[in-house]
């Protein structure tokens, strides 16, 4: 099974892969959140008590302002001081109390306590919340686990994540991929048949694969943060992301933030009040907001009303499509810009190449002034078949399979993606020279050779360093140098690994997120012939691997990481196991007085000196007291316990607790097989069988437990003994 995450800024989607029984197929599929939607918001909020992600989060946002992290995945792998985040802080919508930019930490509110955490330690939170939501809790079993990053990421910010997913307690078998590739990988395994069997309408079992046939495709994914083009090559064994772009600030929320302004402006004109800042007003805003922007793709107008906005003021307005329109026009000629530079980039470096088909996906792709801002330039129809975080989420499950070697083209050769910044190399600290520029497919091998003048000197030893270009990336990461990498071969050892020859080629490996590994080491012969050179542990040292981010700490806390969310998580299955319990005792207590209070075979019964009711009504009035704080509930359950014994004929009491023993045995040898399965041992039942089986032991026990009428046991005796037949024999 592959596992394939999409963690977005809106939103956030996981796919599991894996091959059919006639392993001639390969199924996807997209996993449900708990509330059964394909996707779950990227937001988490920390409670009093616990944590909460997803649809919860959503639920409590509200009430929990102060404590609730959207957008989180603009977190990953920033300096905070660079343009991005600091336009990010002053533009978005991003909750939570402030951030304290010595500590540079983000605060929230525990009990009224403030508490300080790294921004990556949010998306800790998250990722293990979510991967115990949807694996863990499922009992699913990925062989590798591939998460999606953006097209616009740098290494350090890859490394990063990567970081970040070893803190949420991912330790083994997991990869990158860029947007790109698991959006090329999606599209072209969807549309592999179509492009590229040739079909025999006389003899359909004789089709072919036409391997003379190449697609060109440029997909335009407009999302809820950033708009993406995306331009790849489709071969019938081989599919390039040949070109890519990404506009970080043109997306849904901007549309939804430009038009947050302008109400704004509107409510300020007509009541002298200005709701700019306000957190608490573009909360209630932004649902109306973005739901006016949709109705606005197929409607002419639209209208945005929320009562008592501020100050007991009503606020409504009617948006027509030219008002909207006028209002984003800046965002509009940002992407009319891009999409004409983009392609006029493309047509320069692929001269002659007609694009077969271009793909628009994501939140704004039915806006009607991008359609045509498309149309117009690129003279196509667009075609709308893919959803965005499906294609990204199960095209990095496919990604998985390729690694793994079960992806489902046969004599697949896979996928070139796209390295999206230059390269560069320096030689003992000297001067600086290009290693790669940017737009190269990786993986890629690339060579150094070095001659008898580098081993003459007196260093003994020969450093090469690579690095970002400084310029490239000034906008994410605020390094001095942009170092990447930095190894220390020693030429000692590789005169004695090479018999004292003064020469040594050098291959690198530039892998799929634009990292440069040594491969390997080769002694240069006579007629150029090549002979590798066996490494040791002294030969090559790695002296400096620089994170950066503002966050170089971050590789030696990756245990703290674990420490810290390991012990917020033991906090919530705490408070997950009392709610439980509690809500179960509840249950119970409303279900029993809702039998006896208006019974008058009921009032006249007492417990220790008590009418019944009134014990019922004492333990009701002690569930509530405490309702915010984890307690023993011990003594609850077991005061009505002894007040159900209290008002159960004396004659069904033996009866109750034979029929309970045969349920607990039933639930003992459920458990066994249950334990069978988690130890990967034979078992008569599969999981599906083992979950049916324990649901229904247990919905017969809590009937039990409320039947005070012997008829109404009886029925019950009888209906357990033809439903356990079905599962035991």
């Amino acid at each position: 099974m592959m596992l394939g995450i999409n963690i977005g800024a809106s939103s956030t989607a996981v796919a599991i892969g894996q091959k059919h029984q006639s392993a001639l197929l390969f199924k996807t599929e997209l996993l449900l959140s708990e509330t059964s939607k394909r996707t779950c918001p990227s937001l988490i909020s920390f409670g009093d008590t616990h944590r909460v992600i997803g649809d919860q989060a959503s639920l409590v946002l509200r009430k929990n302002l102060k404590s609730s992290y959207q957008f989180i995945d603009r977190f990953i792998g920033f300096d905070l001081d660079v343009p991005f985040y600091s336009h990010e802080m002053q533009n978005y919508f991003y909750v939570g109390d402030e951030y304290d930019k010595d500590k540079k930490q983000f605060s929230y509110l525990i009990n009224g306590e403030k508490k300080y955490l790294l921004p990556e330690e949010i998306i800790v939170s998250f990722l293990h919340l979510l991967y115990n939501s949807y694996i863990t809790q499922k009992n699913l079993s990925p062989i590798c686990k591939v998460f999606s990053v953006p097209d616009y990421f740098t290494c350090h910010q890859k490394n990063t994540l990567m970081q970040i997913i070893q803190g949420s307690g991912i330790d083994k078998d997991f990869h990158l991929v860029n947007e790109s590739s698991a959006i090329t990988l999606y599209f072209g395994y969807k549309k592999y048949k179509e492009y590229f069997i040739k079909q025999n309408t006389e003899n359909p079992a004789a089709a072919a694969i036409d391997p003379s046939i190449t697609k060109y495709i440029l997909f335009i994914d407009a999302g809820h943060s950033k708009t993406s083009l995306i331009f790849s090559q489709l071969n019938y064994n081989l599919f390039k992301v040949l070109d890519t772009l990404c506009i970080p600030f043109l997306g849904g929320r901007d549309f939804d933030d430009a038009i947050f302004k302008y109400c704004c402006e509107k409510f300020k004109k007509e009541n002298n009040i200005d709701l700019s800042n306000n957190k608490k007003v573009k909360l209630r805003l932004i649902e109306p907001i973005m739901k006016a922007r949709k109705n606005l793709t197929v409607n002419k107008d639209a209208q945005i009303a929320v009562d008592s906005l501020a100050e007991d003021i009503d606020f409504s307005c009617i948006i027509t499509r030219e008002d909207f329109e006028n209002i984003i026009k800046e965002k509009l000629d940002m992407f009319r810009n891009e999409l004409i530079l983009f392609c006029q980039r493309n047509d320069k470096n692929y001269p002659g190449i007609i694009l077969t088909n271009v793909e628009m996906a994501g939140e704004l792709m039915r806006t009607p002034a991008m359609e045509k801002i498309v149309k117009e330039i690129l003279n196509m129809e667009m075609s709308k078949t893919i959803l965005t975080d499906e294609c990204i989420s199960v095209g990095s499950a496919l990604y998985g399979s390729l690694l793994k070697g079960c992806f489902p083209i046969k004599n697949f050769r896979g996928i070139y993606h796209l390295n999206h910044y230059s390269i560069l190399y320096s030689i003992n600290n000297g001067e600086k020279k290009e290693f790669i520029d940017d737009h190269y497919q990786i993986p890629e091998f690339k060579s150094l050779s070095f001659g008898e003048e580098y081993f003459n000197g007196n260093d003994n030893k020969i450093n090469i360093s690579f690095y970002h270009k400084k310029e490239e990336i000034q906008n994410y990461v605020s390094s001095q140098d942009g170092l990447l990498i930095s190894y220390d071969i020693s030429c000692e050892e590789i005169l004695k690994a090479n018999n004292g020859l003064k020469n040594l080629k050098i291959v690198f490996l530039i892998d799929n997120i634009g990292e440069v590994h040594i491969k390997s080491l080769e002694s240069i012969q006579e007629k150029n012939k090549s002979i590798k050179i066996n490494f040791t542990r002294n030969l090559i040292k790695v002296v400096k691997r620089e994170l950066y981010l503002g966050q170089s700490q971050i590789e030696k806390n990756i245990n703290l990481f674990k420490e810290n969310e390991n012990n917020l998580f033991k906090k919530d299955e705490e408070f997950i196991s009392f709610s439980f319990k509690k809500n179960s005792l509840e249950s119970k207590l409303y279900n029993i007085k809702g039998k006896i209070q208006y019974d008058s075979n009921f009032n006249t019964i007492q417990y220790n000196g008590k009418n019944v009711v009134d014990c019922l009504q004492e333990i009701e009035d002690k569930l509530n007291e405490n309702h915010k704080k984890i307690f023993d509930l011990t003594p609850l359950q077991e005061y009505l316990d002894n007040i159900i014994k209290e008002i159960t004929p004396k004659n069904m009491l033996e009866h109750k607790e034979q029929l309970l023993a045969q349920i607990n045995n039933c639930k003992n040898i459920i458990n066994q097989e249950n334990e069978k399965l988690k130890m990967k041992q034979e078992s008569k039942y599969n999981q599906e069988t083992i979950n049916d089986a324990l649901n229904m032991l247990e919905n017969f026990s809590n009937k039990l437990y409320l039947i005070l009428d012997p008829n109404e046991l009886y029925s019950l005796t009888q209906e357990f003994d033809n439903e356990k037949i079905k599962y035991f024999n």
